[in-house]
């Protein structure tokens, strides 16, 4: 794990969960489980917040605190803003972890990052990704009140699924960027131009309250507390 910091990042402003990031989830909260899983993988690991409140917090649990400016705690500011912030208080490459995708397994992430330290200068940045349940090319915009398809035609919509190319979404498992202060200008965002994929198993997000209830529901089939008991 030479060279490898873990970086969470965790504003106090979100809308749709009221401080979603420290709310309690099968008994810690939101942001502990993301820090766990950096414990668990032996890697320095260091929480990014505007909210003094949520690095205190943060720190109880193990992280590191890095305080964020408000400008790179909007709604508007991106991955990349953050992380460019947060590597001037440390040196190595970051392992971003969102506190919304808070159930990792930890051979998945060692396998990530096997992947990433072998992948030498052939990548810049590494996303972490699920195959999606239905391609992209069977799926549509609403433009004045009309279906218009995403690729191809309407006909095109009503193949079956398997004849069309398999599509991936970006699910915050586990994603990686090269120390900010080894980017070249040019490149447009950490994970840079040429940025590898991490093809992970589906993953429960924490976006909205529904998807909340079911992590919840998830939590109580799965017993996936029970392994941080101590820290309750």
């Amino acid at each position: 794990m030479t060279n490898l910091v873990a970086l969470i990042p965790a504003r106090a402003g979100s809308k749709r969960i009221p401080d979603k990031n420290i709310r309690p989830l099968g008994g810690l909260p939101l942001l502990a489980w993301s820090i766990l899983s950096a414990i668990d993988l032996g890697v320095p690991c260091y929480c990014s917040s505007d909210s003094q409140h949520y690095l205190d917090l943060a720190a109880s649990y193990g992280a590191l605190p890095i305080i964020r400016p408000p400008e790179l705690a909007t709604d508007t500011a991106t991955d990349f803003d953050v992380i460019k912030h947060a590597c001037s208080y440390f040196q190595g490459h970051v392992l971003y972890l969102r506190p919304t995708t808070p159930f990792r397994a930890l051979h998945v992430l060692k396998q990530a990052v096997n992947l990433w330290l072998n992948s030498g200068d052939q990548i810049t940045g590494l996303r972490s990704v699920e195959e999606l349940p239905e391609s992209i090319d069977k799926c549509f915009y609403v433009k004045g009140g009309l279906l218009v398809p995403i690729q191809g035609t309407l006909a095109d919509t009503d193949v079956p699924n398997q004849q069309h190319r398999a599509c991936y979404k970006g699910n915050g498992y586990c994603d990686f960027a090269r120390h900010a202060f080894t980017w070249p200008s040019y490149w447009k965002t950490p994970w840079g131009d040429i940025g590898g994929a991490y093809i992970t198993p589906s993953i429960v997000e924490l976006d909205t309250a529904d998807q909340w209830d079911y992590a919840e529901y998830v939590m109580r089939r799965d017993s996936i507390a029970a392994r941080y008991q101590k820290f309750t």
